[in-house]
């Protein structure tokens, strides 16, 4: 009677199965769980499109009567169906409203015939090849999103659209150029590299498929990876592995031969000449260029130019040279930068598989709808995840969700003209809170505060 004469679209129903207190616990909480397996099979087929939101198993734990006598025990030998239908309530769409806390882009300026080497947030860098934009003066807009909290602002998800599974990610990163106030087109095969910061050698690059309500992300092939260990291309330039090389790149600068030495020291022409060729030789090196554009800023700083570092690096021990990198750069024996390449003005993505094994789902019952924001925040692992299937007019489910890990549960909606949230921590396992409270839009940059 109650689902024949139910009003609203988007219908749901919770339902707890309940029993007396004649027999055991143990068996009392298996007899409410197949009680509530009945109703819900009869639900199923009869009401396929009522959505099951909850279930509960309390035994003999809430009697709505005592169990003194036989009519009472029936009053507690029950299912009881809670219904919920929308019935008219407004809700409006939060994504507008998330636009308005976004980060501001990176702003670039530099000429397209030189193109240029730049830092980025966290570590990162990136570098614009000469040419790969138009002659004169380009504005580059780098959006960079390396935390939750830009996560939750940019609508972004860190997740493989082919498995389903959680991507923890290292940096999200998207750009766009302009010239004189107008967006160049964009360009299939461009030469920009974002040097990403990693901590192991897993990483990959996914890119953006599908920028509607919430991105898609599809893997490159893996033999596009690139890993940078600045050391190790110092080890590789200088041969620092050979016994000789204590000379470094000396040898190259220096002849070999007599009539080398002698020419070079009274042809000052010939010099000049020679030590050009290795120059320009060694700015050709690709373990030279790989230093030089994770470095840049610094190495400007302390050489002028890249000359400047060449030059350094061709008169100079490996020890003299390792040294200097040391002082300049503490963390250099051990950085190691994920070079990914910038195809075009889409979101790109440095992300590596969680990998866990023990996973499931989470269900939440909150129904999914096209201007609501239901996410799920993993702020240790730099993950978020969304609704799978994201069937309108559902609830909400989570697959693939590692077990025992804690968890941000996000719901962000507007019910008529007034902005609703609820943000709760939740270890996965446990069924999880919502407690929705007004917010206004400033309030939303402070829901991952990370102060």
């Amino acid at each position: 009677m109650l689902l024949n004469q139910r009003e609203g679209d988007g219908c749901s129903v919770a339902i707890s199965g309940h029993t007396d207190s004649d027999a055991d616990d143990d068996y009392n909480l298996q007899l409410s769980q197949n009680r509530v397996k009945a109703v819900k099979a009869f639900i199923t087929t009869h009401f396929s499109e009522v959505d099951i939101e909850d279930e509960a198993y309390y035994g003999e734990h809430k009697p709505i009567a005592d169990n003194n006598n036989d009519q009472s025990k029936a009053f507690n030998r029950r299912v009881e169906i809670t219904l919920h239908c929308n019935n008219g309530e407004t809700e409006g769409n939060v994504w507008p409203i998330l636009t308005q806390i976004q980060p501001k882009p990176t702003d670039l300026h530099f000429d397209g015939a030189k193109g240029g080497v730049f830092d980025l947030k966290n570590g990162a860098h990136i570098s614009i090849a000469p040419k790969t934009f138009p002659d004169g003066q380009i504005n580059l807009k780098v959006s960079e999103c390396v935390t939750i909290g830009d996560a939750f602002a940019y609508g972004l998800t860190t997740q493989s659209n082919r498995t389903g599974d959680g991507l923890q990610s290292s940096g999200m990163y998207r750009v766009e150029a302009f010239q004189n106030g107008a967006l160049i087109p964009n360009l299939k095969y461009n030469e920009i590299v974002i040097y990403v910061p990693v901590d192991q050698e897993d990483y990959q690059t996914f890119d953006a498929t599908d920028e509607g309500k919430y991105t898609e992300w599809n893997a490159r092939p893996k033999s596009e990876d690139k890993f940078i260990k600045p050391y190790q291309s110092l080890c590789e330039l200088t041969s620092c592995t050979i016994e000789t090389a204590a000379k470094g790149m000396s040898r190259f600068v220096n002849c070999k031969f007599f009539w080398c030495k002698i020419k070079s020291f009274f042809s000052r022409s010939y010099k000049k000449d020679r030590d050009a060729y290795v120059l320009s030789t060694l700015k050709r090196n690709p373990n030279f260029d790989a230093m030089y554009n994770v470095y840049k800023t610094g190495l400007d700083k302390e050489f002028k130019n890249e000359t400047g570092f060449a030059k350094f690096v061709a008169n100079n021990s490996y020890d003299d040279i390792l040294a200097k990198m040391n002082e300049l750069f503490p963390r250099f024996t051990n950085d190691v930068f994920y070079a990914m390449q910038i195809p075009s003005y889409s979101w790109v993505n440095c992300d590596r598989f969680t990998n866990y094994l023990n996973l499931t789902t989470v269900t939440i019952p909150e129904k999914v709808t096209e201007g609501k924001d239901i996410r799920l925040y993993f702020k240790k692992l730099n993950c978020v995840m969304r609704p799978n299937g994201q069937s309108l007019n559902k609830s909400a489910k989570f697959n693939r969700i590692p077990v025992g890990k804690i968890a941000t549960l996000v719901i962000l909606k507007s019910v008529i003209d007034v902005l609703m949230m609820s943000s709760e921590d939740f270890k996965v396992g446990d069924k999880p809170k919502i407690h929705f409270k007004p917010v206004h839009s400033a309030d939303l940059k402070g829901v991952f505060d990370e102060n």
